[in-house]
Formats: structure tokens, sequence, C-alpha cells
């Protein structure tokens, strides 16, 4: 069994739940709107509250959800906004 605890507020956020990178594991936020962020060797994405990704896509970096939508960093490139599944939101 596996318990998940966050670095930044030592909340326990899993308990019986097993990244698949759980080894490799950098960083874990609390869970925001269903998803938590986490870094894994180096790469930033969300996770489900199974401990599953989100969605493939893999960033520099990537902040907590909010009204629906959470900000990434593109490797490389700016920021930008997506939604729960990591489609990108564009301004409108």
């Amino acid at each position: 069994m596996y318990t998940y605890v966050s670095s930044f507020t030592g909340e326990c956020l899993m308990a019986g739940q097993k990244l698949p990178e759980q080894e490799s594991l950098n960083a874990l936020g609390v869970f925001h709107e269903g998803l938590a962020v986490v870094q894994v060797q180096g790469e930033w994405f969300h996770i489900l509250q199974s401990g599953e990704p989100a969605y493939p896509e893999r960033y520099e970096r990537a902040e907590y959800f909010q009204n629906g939508a959470a900000w990434v960093k593109v490797k490389g490139g700016g920021w930008k906004r997506i939604d729960k599944h990591g489609k990108e939101i564009k301004n409108e």
C-alpha cells in the first residue's frame, strides 16, 4: 500500500494508490478540482484521484486547476492554459 503526502502542506492525498512512475516521483501537489500536479523525472503533468495521468502531454512546469483551467509551461516555449483533458484553451 502507498500513501502520498503533499510536500507543500503535509496533507495525505491518496492512500492505497500507486502512480505508474512512483519510483521517480519528484513532487506532488494537492488536489484542486479533482486533479493534482506531479513532477516525474523533471516533467510536470496532472493526475486523477486514481493516480492515473489526466492526459499524455508532459510540461516544463504545471500549475493547479482553478475554474476548470490550469497554466502549463511548454518545454522550450511559453505558457498556455489547458482544460482537464489537456486541450489548450484559446483566449476569446
